[in-house]
């Protein structure tokens, strides 16, 4: 979820760096925790602090 932020990379090219069988594996996983983060204050405050981990500037704010 954060790759589509922080990078220009598709999903379907982190499939092989992350060990994932199919190019689509990626977005299945999106899915799901775009619906926790929505749904969940706990998730939306474990993504912002990865993001304050990470602490880097979106592709949009480059």
């Amino acid at each position: 979820m954060l790759s589509r932020r922080y990078t220009r990379v598709r999903l379907a090219q982190l499939s092989e760096p992350f060990g994932l069988p199919h190019p689509d594996s990626p977005t299945n996983l999106v899915r799901p925790t775009k619906t926790r983060a929505e749904q969940s204050a706990a998730s939306r405050r474990q993504i912002a602090l990865a993001e304050a981990q990470l602490a880097m500037k979106t592709k949009d704010q480059l």
